[in-house]
């Protein structure tokens, strides 16, 4: 966890008067990423009074050293594969939904992924594999699909990825998963938020014939033929330079989609939450320092479609963005950053939300929270109101 109620107390001994602590203090500082207003006010009054610590921190700030400073990311990741299913793998096989009411206790949760011996499974391997990562495949369909997108991703990393803080148990971050038809949207972003990696394997195709036409058996359907292997227990190498899948020197497929440049800052600092809260933080450090923000993070994608219309959810996007060129309407495929202003929630209970809060670090509820049903509001509001207290008290 890099923030949460720990700020205030190093803020307190980098603005204090033992120049020693704050020096100490001022260098952990200089590794967090989730700061709200209140810290970076107190920053700025500092500042203002000549503070040379809180300089030292915002000049810190305004050259991304939070991230710049991370480890790179290997230019290797040796994975060892398992099959969860074939066809597309739902969500609820991932987290059910006769299993909803543990959602929030990961322990427990995590107990009804796929079957126990699916888990008995995933365990011989990483006996077997030590060095490597288990990467959970839909094998001939798509992974993730349906709408329990965040407790699946939970129980995916608590099985095949790594745990987020030696000091908390049970929170695990950087799954990779695998779909021959990739991977359901808004169960990616979800891998994206972990810092994980989520592949479109495209292993088998659709079988031609001789004139080009698909070939068809008996009830019509088209026949599907190898591209290439992942049956559990094979071996593979994602190379993130080249952004190439390898079974040793044999080169699978062209994985550039799962590795974009906005990706692999998502994969260097451990989830797209840290990456957010970083550039806002680089760019109030310069503001308030009166520098331009260094080109550290990787450049927004403007796409526009001239005569094209906007969705609904597209207006909202253009009228949210920042920093894009003026004049410029956006459409789908675009990746910029945009101001929030209300936060919305369909979970079925004010647990889960409340864990995404805390996984930001969040001290204290800002924004408005909506949920989509007037039950969902209820249990919504019920569990802030818990867990409000547990922000403050924490």
């Amino acid at each position: 966890m890099k923030g949460g109620p720990s700020i205030a107390v190093l803020l307190d001994l980098a603005l204090g008067e033992d120049a020693a602590i704050a020096q100490e203090a001022a260098k952990v500082l200089k590794t967090q990423v989730f700061l709200y207003d209140a810290d970076t006010d107190r920053l700025k009054e500092a500042f203002k009074n000549e503070n040379p610590i809180a300089k030292d921190i915002l000049e810190s700030y305004a050259r991304a050293e939070f991230f710049t400073k991370l480890p790179d990311v290997p230019e290797e990741i040796q994975v060892v594969t398992f099959i969860a299913g074939e066809g597309d793998i739902s969500t609820d096989l991932l987290s059910p939904g006769n299993q909803a009411h543990s959602r929030s206790d990961r322990e427990l949760h995590g107990k009804c992924m796929i079957t126990p011996q699916a888990q008995a499974e995933i365990r011989a391997l990483q006996a077997q594999h030590p060095d490597k990562s288990v990467m959970l495949i839909a094998e001939k369909g798509t992974m993730g699909v349906g709408s329990s997108r965040m407790s699946g991703v939970n129980n995916v990393a608590l099985w095949t990825g790594k745990q987020a803080s030696p000091y908390v148990p049970f929170v695990n971050i950087a799954p990779i998963v695998g779909g021959t038809n990739g991977i359901s949207p808004i169960f990616l972003t979800t891998v994206d938020v972990t810092g994980g990696i989520g592949i479109d394997l495209k292993n088998w195709v659709k079988k031609t014939d001789e004139n080009g036409k698909i070939v068809r058996n008996e009830n019509g359907e088209p026949v599907l033929e190898e591209v290439y292997s992942v049956a559990t227990g094979t071996v593979l190498t994602i190379n993130t330079k080249t952004k190439k899948l390898y079974n040793g020197d044999r080169e699978l497929i062209d994985i550039s989609k799962a590795l974009t440049p906005q990706k692999m800052e998502f994969i260097k600092a451990g989830g797209s939450y840290a990456i957010v809260f970083g550039k806002k933080i680089q760019t109030i450090a310069a503001k308030i320092l009166g520098v331009d923000s260094l080109p550290v993070f990787a450049p927004s994608k403007e796409i526009s479609v001239e005569g094209q219309g906007l969705t609904a959810v597209e207006k909202i996007f253009n009228r949210n963005a920042v920093g894009i060129t003026p004049g410029k309407i956006l459409h789908a495929g675009s990746d910029v950053r945009v101001e929030v202003n209300i936060v919305g929630s369909q979970d079925t209970t004010g647990l889960m939300t409340a864990q995404e809060l805390e996984s930001m670090a969040a001290t204290v509820i800002s924004p408005s929270l909506m949920a989509h049903t007037s039950l969902v509001a209820t249990r919504l509001r019920y569990g802030i109101r818990r867990h409000r207290r547990t922000f403050r008290n924490s």
